[in-house]
């Protein structure tokens, strides 16, 4: 493949952090390439985020000198193993977990205490910084966070343990990776202790990602490519030419670029096809909630559909658990699999009080609404699952996915659900939504179709002040 201008001067690049702002499709993988096979005297280590960039990577990255790695699977084989059994059972700390462990605290405090928690595990502070951590009001939690953290490192305390405690830990450690370069990938999403676990190297750091393709700040992530821009021993460079989208779709994806404030556009050499929408024709569907996905499989029962990464990761029985919980059949209740809602929310006002009280757990009130939905459709939801058959891509009619695990992934002809971004609302906006949107319209290599006008323009062409409200919608735009 031909390089372009932009990825030349990059590849040349010797400076001591490389920072790559890639669009979606601007070949950033064969940057990374190109960038390792100029430097065959160099050991590399090439970071990524999940098992499936992994796997993509594996086939890639093929030189004898690098390594391809998870963060956490570096991680596991380090410290991780040691908590196998405990990671296996898949549990999530909640607040009911600790009031176990912290009898004496009333619920307010335990509800700061797991906040607490939450935010030093995905910080670069120390066990010795307690003190500094912003709920950690007039020293009270300190002794609390520290007894939290025992627990969790203590390989036979009975308390849930997640994928994340692991990989603080292995931070804490400052183990020394003995490499040249460090490629991290996604570097826009990385949490502090990620970024924390790299600068904490000698090596070369090349950190590669996309700013506007930024959606994991629920985890508390961030954008290493801004975060890093202003040390004095880091380059900034773009890649804006991609090599994925054709100019209808950059079009569109152009215009939530500009509503993200980006300095840049997505340009593109490629040309509109001439292929027309059709039925019979293998697409994807990008939804944002696994609800959606659920719904949809209600509402399409003749379609063989393969879920993109498995179908285990959508949790779609856990709808089939919500309807056992509102039954009135004690029988029914037996018969419920999740472990939360088999011992935690077993009931309608248990349910329902954890959703008031815990408001970021956006998926369990989608798959709620889900519910609501179906019984007020007449759906039955245990047909649905029990009809859900996971068919092989290549013999599928359909494939499912949700915007946040499409990521990295690209498709022909793609279907953008209902429930992404609504250009409309007049509500603040956060900035990963209008970011989650423009991931899902750049997985299209072809054809786009909308289940909603996403286009902006379409929704203001019978306004004649149209420049007035798109800064109107662009002012409604909050960074989280």
């Amino acid at each position: 493949m031909k390089l372009t201008q932009e990825q030349k001067k990059i590849i040349e690049s010797n400076a001591e952090i490389t920072l790559i702002n890639a669009f979606a499709g601007c070949g950033k993988t064969s940057t990374l390439i190109n960038f390792y096979k100029q430097r065959p005297q160099n050991t590399f280590l090439y970071l990524c985020y999940n098992t499936s960039m992994k796997k993509e990577a594996d086939k890639k990255f093929t030189g004898s000198n690098i390594d391809v790695k998870t963060f956490h699977s570096l991680a596991y084989s380090a410290i991780g193993h040691k908590f196998k059994e405990k990671i296996e059972r898949n549990e999530k700390l909640r607040v009911s977990n600790l009031k176990d462990f912290f009898p004496e605290l009333e619920q307010y405090e335990i509800d700061l205490l797991l906040k607490s928690f939450t935010y030093f595990i995905n910080s670069n502070l120390g066990e010795n910084e307690f003190h500094k951590i912003s709920f950690n009001i007039g020293g009270f939690y300190t002794k609390y966070l520290q007894k939290l953290w025992n627990l969790v490192c203590n390989e036979n305390s009975s308390i849930p343990f997640e994928q994340d405690f692991y990989l603080k830990i292995y931070e804490q450690c400052n183990y020394k990776l003995n490499y040249d370069y460090i490629l991290v990938d996604e570097a826009q999403d990385l949490n502090p202790v990620m970024l924390s676990l790299v600068m904490k190297q000698k090596a070369r750091k090349v950190f590669v990602g996309d700013t506007y393709q930024k959606i994991y700040g629920f985890r508390n992530c961030i954008d290493a490519l801004s975060d890093l821009k202003n040390l004095e021993n880091a380059e900034s460079f773009f890649l804006t030419q991609t090599f994925r989208c054709p100019q209808d779709i950059v079009d569109l994806a152009n215009q939530y670029l500009f509503l993200a404030n980006s300095q840049k556009k997505l340009i593109t050499q490629k040309e509109k096809t001439n292929e027309t929408w059709s039925e019979t024709e293998r697409y994807t569907f990008i939804a944002r909630n696994n609800s959606t996905i659920f719904l949809f499989l209600a509402e399409n029962p003749h379609l063989k559909i393969h879920f993109f990464g498995g179908v285990k990761k959508y949790n779609l029985t856990d709808i089939a658990d919500i309807a056992r919980v509102f039954s009135t059949n004690e029988k029914s209740k037996e018969k419920i699999v999740n472990p939360l809602f088999k011992e935690k929310l077993n009931t309608k006002e248990k349910l329902l009080n954890f959703i008031k009280e815990n408001p970021d757990e956006i998926d369990i009130s989608s798959k709620l609404s889900a519910f609501y939905i179906a019984v007020s459709n007449e759906i039955n939801i245990f047909k649905v699952i029990r009809s859900i058959h996971h068919y092989k891509e290549n013999e599928c009619d359909v494939i499912v996915t949700t915007a946040h695990k499409s990521k990295g992934a690209e498709w022909d002809r793609v279907v953008l659900a209902n429930d992404l971004l609504k250009v409309s609302m007049r509500d603040k906006i956060p900035s990963e939504e209008i970011n989650l949107l423009y991931v899902a319209i750049t997985r299209a290599k072809s054809l786009l179709k909308n289940s909603e006008p996403y286009d902006i323009f379409s929704l203001l062409s019978d306004k004649p002040n149209q420049k007035e409200v798109l800064e109107e919608i662009k002012n409604n735009i909050y960074q989280i």
